[in-house]
């Protein structure tokens, strides 16, 4: 989850977020974006690719990671391998 919207997709070089309304930001916009999930919260320099109106007053932001360091690399690495076993279906419910 951000402050613009859920995360739908996730990946070394960016992620897309979901937004109801029109989001506050541009393409072009560089900015810093936390991004929480379950106990994890990092903080990443992004800069925004798309911003692209979808169905239903929905909206649809692309970013682009700009220069991780090491923490935000293993910061995105555990985010993505939680967004991973919580998308899995397999995985027992609780």
């Amino acid at each position: 989850m951000t402050a613009l919207g859920p995360v739908m997709d996730l990946s070394r070089s960016g992620m897309r977020i979901a937004t109801v309304g029109k989001p506050p930001v541009r393409v072009g916009l560089k900015c810093s974006l936390e991004v929480r999930c379950a106990e994890v919260e990092a903080l990443f320099p992004v800069e925004v690719l798309r911003v692209r109106q979808g169905r239903r007053g929905q909206w649809d932001v692309g970013v682009r990671f700009r220069e991780l360091d090491d923490n935000q690399a293993r910061s995105l690495g555990l985010l993505a391998r939680m967004a991973v076993n919580t998308a899995d279906p397999t995985r027992p419910s609780k």
